[in-house]
């Protein structure tokens, strides 16, 4: 998703000051990570010495005997490898990973990186990182691309590890001069990103027509739901295989990108021509129809989701990130592109922005069904305009009007305590009730969202 973001800002970004995209594709990341390395870097985070030889013990491997026609020819003593399956392995490979993350900082911090910002004085995106898919961003300069190559080059002396140059590849900003792209090209070693590069499983960058890039999914479906004999399954197991399989498939593009319509009709009919029996020979009468059987058990369905409802769940989840947390890296980019001291409730979309971010904009009438402020110290919630009191309505309507001065919740605390009768001056007998059985935090704090249908989203 910030990736995404980023691209569409770069694309917008035009002139001989240019910037580049360098993804980095690592060689048998996990096979050539040095034991040393880790313990090393675990010792450093502050484990204490018998936590790192427990793990020592776990990953190490003293020796590795060649068996050949059941006959021992040979040992190889191994000093580096994670194993692939070991629940232990991906938090070790992050947490060595994470070195990467800090030689970067500290070139940024010494000006010699200075990343790519969505505007003048925002925070700098200098690289993304998820497991060995790594990406960096930063001005189109050979002296960024000097101190991006010493960060990975120390890195890969330290770690074990290796870059790929030949699947590794580099993206540069419209307009940029052609002299440059090829100089710094040539110096990195990598050849320039092609159009339908992926990064995690999903295009970096869009096609013109929508659908292309996801015809791929449907093929994944298809492919899975072909090896399935829905004759010599019961209802029951076929609904398994829905809800656990042919679903779930479609979350994790549902997760981080927006499903066209007629892609996410295609998967729809896809499963539901494998509940109700269909094949390419013989076609079955749907009783009942695809919405219903859609709905919770508690309301007649069996529990099935639309892969359209379940895009625009995640695309919730996404505003809600925005509205709550305010420290996370997405939090903050979509600020500085597009809220700028604007409420992200009250915003309207312009053509110029992501579909992305369209896309988000859209779900906030689902978002609005909802959400409450969690009063702190009030000062950033309207009595007019927020909805804030929960168990009931939610906006209760005060019995003066907006001359009289007061118009934040603030109003109405003094010393961390409710003024009790003067909200009972300002609302009606029943919100007044409500309002004093909401819990002050005995410390001064800022005000946020609460989400009120469930604790968990």
């Amino acid at each position: 998703m910030i990736v995404q973001e980023v691209i569409h800002s770069m694309k917008k970004r035009r002139g001989k000051r240019g910037f580049m995209m360098i993804k980095i594709d690592m060689e048998k990341a996990y096979d050539k990570l040095n034991w040393e390395f880790i313990i090393a870097v675990l010792s450093q985070i502050g484990l204490s010495q018998p936590l790192t030889k427990w793990i020592r013990a776990c990953i190490l491997t003293k020796e590795i005997k060649l068996l050949i026609n059941g006959s021992i020819e040979g040992r190889i003593k191994p000093e580096r490898g994670l194993r692939q399956g070991d629940p232990l392995s991906p938090t070790l490979f992050i947490t060595a990973a994470e070195t990467l993350s800090r030689l970067i900082f500290q070139k940024e911090k010494s000006g010699e990186i200075r990343g790519f910002k969505m505007g003048r004085n925002d925070t700098a995106v200098t690289h993304l990182m998820f497991a060995e898919d790594i990406i960096l961003f930063g001005q189109a300069t050979l002296k960024e691309a000097k101190a991006f190559k010493e960060c990975l080059s120390t890195y890969c002396l330290w770690s074990g590890q290796s870059i790929n140059f030949q699947k590794s590849s580099i993206h540069f900003s419209r307009g940029f001069c052609r002299g440059k792209v090829r100089t710094i090209s040539q110096y990195l070693g990598m050849k320039q990103m092609v159009s339908n590069a992926v990064y995690l499983g999903l295009p970096l960058f869009k096609a013109n027509k929508r659908t292309e890039d996801y015809n791929q999914l449907i093929d994944k479906v298809l492919g899975r739901v072909k090896g399935w004999k829905s004759k010599l399954l019961s209802s029951a197991g076929r609904a398994y295989l829905i809800k656990s399989v042919g679903a779930s498939l479609a979350n994790y593009l549902a997760s981080s990108d927006i499903i066209p319509a007629s892609i996410a009709n295609k998967i729809d009919k896809t499963l539901r021509d494998f509940w109700w029996g269909n094949t390419e020979e013989k076609r079955v009468m749907h009783t009942v129809a695809w919405e219903r059987l859609c709905k919770p058990k508690i309301h007649g369905g069996l529990g099935f989701r639309t892969t359209k409802d379940t895009n625009t769940a995640f695309l919730m989840k996404w505003a809600w990130k925005i509205l709550a947390e305010d420290n996370s890296l997405w939090a903050q980019i979509m600020h500085a592109k597009y809220l700028r001291n604007h409420d992200f409730l009250d915003i309207e979309a312009h053509p110029s922005d992501s579909i992305m971010w369209k896309a988000i904009l859209n779900a906030r009438q689902f978002i609005h069904k909802g959400i409450c402020r969690k009063i702190g110290n009030g000062n950033s919630t309207s009595i007019w305009f927020h909805p804030w009191v929960p168990s009931g309505e939610l906006q209760p309507q005060p019995l003066r009007d907006a001359t009289e001065g007061i118009t934040l919740v603030n109003n109405f605390i003094q010393n961390n305590e409710w003024r009790d009768d003067l909200i009972r001056l300002w609302f009606h007998q029943e919100d007044a009730k409500r309002i004093l059985n909401i819990t002050l935090p005995s410390y001064p704090a800022k005000d946020s969202w609460l989400w009120l249908p469930e604790a968990n989203g």
